[in-house]
């Protein structure tokens, strides 16, 4: 139920705007990561510049009043304050940011253009959330299939040519055939990935979805290792990778 509220949100999002939106009655913010990183700066404690162009836009939206963050909007932004993990989950063009916090996640889902939503979700749909960004549901399970390797400038070429861009001669008669046919048909490629505050490295999961199945991407001894996998397995990953 919280995977479907959250795609007729993101339908329901503003079209064409040109600044940002912000309802306190329905907790309502559509706004640019950069006017979103401003908004979470003031209700940290940091003055707004009065003169800037983010301060005067919320300032006319509401969302500040004399330079704080409205109080509706402040209790929406404490998991972004206080995160207990930070994830970015990349989708095809899409890119989706998000902070779990003690109890709830705040997500910033693409709108239209470069504006973004602000939606808050209980921390426990946080799992159900990732599989609906990223689009994971149950497959047919595919014809036996091997591990691939392939370097990186390969396999972007590949998933290049597969979203309709046109390698040279040269470079196309240099792309393994093996990985080539495990990317034919690509319906999607993406990664999550996550970063705890306070911790130097992050960790990610990285798929591509291809007619042939899903495969996990996997940086191996200065190559990529193309695994063969499914729902079930990725979702594991999924749930390991945010697991306190």
């Amino acid at each position: 139920m919280v995977a479907r509220s959250l795609r007729i949100e993101r339908q329901r999002a503003p079209r064409a705007q040109a600044e940002p939106r912000f309802d306190p009655d329905i907790g309502l913010l559509v706004v640019t990561d950069r006017g979103f990183d401003v908004l979470c700066a003031a209700a940290a404690g940091e003055s707004a510049d009065a003169q800037a162009p983010e301060t005067q836009s919320f300032t006319e939206a509401g969302a500040l009043v004399s330079r704080r963050v409205h109080p509706a909007l402040e209790a929406r932004l404490q998991p972004a304050l206080n995160p207990v993990l930070e994830l970015v989950v990349s989708r095809d063009q899409d890119r989706t940011r998000a902070w779990l916090g003690e109890d709830d996640v705040c997500l910033l889902v693409p709108a239209e253009g470069e504006w973004r939503r602000l939606v808050l979700v209980p921390a426990p749909a946080l799992p159900e959330l990732l599989a609906d960004l990223v689009g994971l549901a149950p497959r047919p399970a595919p014809e036996r299939r091997e591990p691939l390797t392939a370097t990186s400038p390969q396999l972007a070429r590949l998933i290049a040519e597969q979203r309709g861009g046109r390698p040279t001669a040269q470079r196309a008669g240099e792309l393994p055939d093996d990985v080539r046919l495990a990317v034919e048909g690509l319906r999607g490629h993406w990664r999550v990935a996550a970063h705890r505050p306070g911790t130097a490295q992050g960790e990610m999961v990285e798929v591509l979805d291809a007619s042939q199945g899903l495969w996990l991407v996997v940086p191996q001894n200065g190559e990529v290792a193309l695994l063969p996998t499914d729902p079930a397995t990725v979702w594991r990953h999924l749930t390991r990778l945010i697991a306190p």
